[in-house]
């Protein structure tokens, strides 16, 4: 199915993962150089010379959760949506077992849901956040029909979907 070498028709990065790294080592850079002097003085006077490490510690975790838990790219194939977390993780979704596309928003965060039935009945579902997610829904949805066409099955539609209640114009 995705062979070594073989080139994405579209990528994009993880929205998110800039904000963490940056995070992660705005923690790292206070822990090492102003660890002793920032933060406050009751805190300091209670932890006196650990306060540096736990912003050390406070800094590698976030960075390893950065690493280790949130993707690094999304790619698009001729045949499969590759989610790529940092070598060498890699989980593909054959575009043969993609049953829905959602476009779900809740609270500020927008994903696409993918939604796959897998070789052996079993379902699964992928929520993933490009950082230009209108062009990059638009480019999934092309491939996964251009795939279902081949295969003489029909198109399926990218739906929205929001977890937001809408107020009532009644007030209740």
């Amino acid at each position: 199915m995705l062979k070594q070498g073989e080139k994405p028709n579209y990528w994009d990065n993880h929205e998110g993962f800039r904000r963490l790294l940056i995070m992660g080592g705005v923690c790292l850079v206070f822990g090492v150089f102003f660890g002793d002097v920032v933060g406050p003085p009751e805190l300091r006077s209670v932890l006196e010379g650990w306060f540096p490490i736990m912003m050390w510690v406070m800094g590698a975790i976030i960075l390893v959760f950065c690493f280790v838990l949130h993707p690094r790219q999304y790619s698009i194939y001729e045949e499969c949506l590759a989610v790529e977390w940092w070598y060498p993780r890699r989980k593909v979704i054959p575009f043969d077992d993609v049953t829905e596309l959602k476009a779900w928003t809740s609270v500020g965060r927008r994903h696409i849901i993918v939604l796959s039935r897998g070789r052996n009945h079993s379902f699964g579902f992928e929520a993933i956040a490009p950082r230009k997610i209108e062009v990059f829904a638009e480019r999934l949805e092309e491939a996964v029909n251009r795939r279902r066409f081949q295969a003489g099955r029909e198109p399926i539609q990218l739906q929205a979907e929001r977890t937001r209640k809408k107020k009532r114009k009644d007030g209740g």
